[in-house]
């Protein structure tokens, strides 16, 4: 079940990744974040967080690039998605195209 809660501010739609969130029926009153939010959040953060050399959005701005896997896996992957193989991040984004 998809819930999507939004909050109007400054005549706006507030559409952070923490308002789109994924109801887990196995997990009574628990949620995850949608993959394609968490993966825009990362890339967001990529730069003022200082792990830009290990992943960050291409030039043009409509891609992103793996700059080095190892770290990506030892240091992002658990924290933005609670994965622990390079492999499941892949086929995570496969499902969004």
């Amino acid at each position: 079940k998809i819930s999507r809660r939004s909050e109007h501010h400054k005549g706006g739609c507030n559409t952070s990744a923490s308002n789109f969130k994924l109801m887990t029926p196995s997990s009574p009153g628990r949620t995850l974040t949608m993959f394609p939010f968490q993966l825009h959040q990362m890339l967001s953060q990529a730069a003022s967080e200082g792990f830009d050399h290990v992943v960050s959005w291409l030039p043009c701005g409509r891609l992103f690039k793996v700059h080095d896997r190892t770290e990506f896996v030892a240091t992002i992957l658990h924290r933005f998605f609670n994965q622990t193989k390079f492999r499941s991040f892949q086929r995570q984004l496969n499902v969004y195209g």
